[in-house]
């Protein structure tokens, strides 16, 4: 929620420069420079969901790891309980 919350101030605050530059209260240099500085701002925010994204995948992973471990363990006792019946039936 916080995050949001200075998302929309962030926005408007650039909405009100973007007037400024629209009115001739900013320079080209002045709103370049702000352009850049919320590039900046876009670039590490995509950055962080994109490596909480990788975080998540990669812990999904690593529990559908250890399910397949967990299976596989389950088909090899069920297979030697198979064997030992085999041989004491035999």
């Amino acid at each position: 929620m916080k995050k949001n919350k200075r998302l929309a101030l962030r926005i408007n605050k650039f909405k009100q420069e973007l007037n400024k530059y629209k009115s001739g209260n900013l320079t080209d240099k002045e709103f370049s420079k702000l352009l850049l500085s919320e590039i900046d701002f876009v670039k590490k925010d995509v950055i962080e969901i994109y490596e909480a994204e990788l975080k998540k995948d990669q812990k999904e992973i690593e529990i559908l790891k250890s399910i397949k471990h967990k299976i596989l363990n389950n088909i090899h006792l069920e297979q030697r309980e198979k064997e030992l019946l085999l041989t004491i039936i035999g």
